[in-house]
């Protein structure tokens, strides 16, 4: 039989991450679009379309497509509306972007992880996994999580 509830996500937006802002010398806080989102994008693109083929070829598979790139975008664009003051860089960590040494037990770290895309220079904070995490299980946003949400996979 095998599985046949399937969620498969998408990698993120890596070219916004701190480490890589910092790494490709961004200028302020700009994301890498030409090199490093340009091939996350393409490479979404390419598995969302690979899985949409497979899915009409198997009447009983479902697969979900979880956007992380559109979603985490989405937190960037409109940062205000989820409650984000930071989403360049790290609230643990040092230097440019929080990013130059990595988040230890010893290092800084912000007053307000909730005010920051990113925890450290790699990965997002609790507040932006929830987030995730809600739009993944009860969202209507078809371009973020499709061609459903987990929830109603869960009742199929």
């Amino acid at each position: 039989m095998g599985a046949r509830k399937i969620l498969l996500g998408g990698v993120g937006p890596l070219g916004c991450i701190p480490a890589e802002l910092n790494i490709f010398k961004s200028h302020n806080g700009r994301c890498i679009e030409s090199l490093v989102n340009k091939l996350v994008r393409a490479y979404n693109k390419a598995i969302k379309e690979n899985v949409e083929k497979l899915v009409e070829s198997h009447n009983d598979l479902h697969i979900l497509f979880a956007d992380a790139y559109k979603q985490i975008m989405t937190f960037m664009h409109n940062h205000s509306q989820y409650g984000f003051t930071n989403v360049d860089t790290s609230c643990c960590g040092q230097g440019k972007y929080g990013a130059d040494l990595p988040c230890i037990p010893t290092a800084p770290y912000c007053a307000d992880r909730d005010a920051y895309v990113f925890w450290d220079r790699h990965h997002p904070t609790d507040k932006a996994n929830l987030l995730i995490a809600k739009a993944y299980v009860y969202g209507s946003d078809y371009e973020i999580i499709s061609p459903m949400n987990i929830l109603q996979l869960a009742q199929l």
